[in-house]
């Protein structure tokens, strides 16, 4: 029987992906400067569409942000006039959806993990601007019909380009990122071939972040 994974499994592997990226970062040091780690907050605004030769049902993509939670991390580099930034969010999103037939589409809902490494260069102190990769997993996507059956396709992976402005204030660090997916997984689990095109995402998010002081001195 299939079971729906938990929050707390959700967060295990943002936990699992941070703290790789982490080990690579503390092991490449010689160019950092400080980095801080940290949770975020947001709203993550997504429009993920079915695809274009499968004309049996339509998702109605309105803009209704949801809220995100997960981990955001900082590494400045050469005197902080670049820095590389690494988040992974948590967030469900549940949107209204049509298909013809005798029982009738209701709604389309998912539970999704939003990761991105950017790199950023400074433009004023505190003001930077960055591109980057994203990478999203939707580990299963449930269609949701009037007389309370339940459709689930497992497993979709995005891939992408995300631009971001962000701007930091002290320990707090706000914001914006685009992200455009342009690849994703032909077939969902079991050979069923994938429904949807890739997910496009608009993220506002609030960070508050811990800094550790890295020292690059020789003895």
């Amino acid at each position: 029987m299939w079971q729906k994974l938990s929050h707390t499994n959700y967060l295990n592997k943002i936990i699992m992906k941070y703290n790789l990226l982490l080990l690579f970062f503390f092991t490449t040091s010689s160019i950092i400067a400080q980095i801080s780690i940290g949770p975020n907050i947001g709203l993550n605004q997504t429009y993920m569409y079915a695809k274009s030769n499968n004309n049996q049902f339509i998702v109605e993509n309105i803009f209704e942000p949801n809220p995100s939670f997960g981990i955001k991390s900082e590494f400045f580099l050469w005197n902080k006039k670049a820095k590389i930034t690494f988040n992974s969010n948590y967030y469900h999103r549940k949107v209204l959806a049509t298909e013809f037939g005798f029982n009738p589409l209701e709604s389309v809902d998912y539970n999704s993990i939003n990761s991105a490494l950017i790199l950023n260069k400074s433009i004023t102190s505190n003001l930077y601007i960055g591109l980057g990769i994203h990478y999203v997993h939707v580990q299963s996507i449930n269609f949701n019909y009037s007389n309370g059956d339940i459709e689930i396709y497992e497993k979709k992976n995005d891939f992408g380009i995300v631009g971001s402005i962000n701007y930091d204030f002290k320990n707090f660090v706000v914001d914006f990122n685009y992200g455009y997916s342009y690849k994703t997984n032909e077939f969902h689990q079991n050979e069923i071939e994938q429904r949807f095109e890739p997910i496009t995402f608009m993220q506002l998010q609030l960070a508050y972040l811990f800094p550790i002081k890295i020292s690059n001195k020789k003895e």
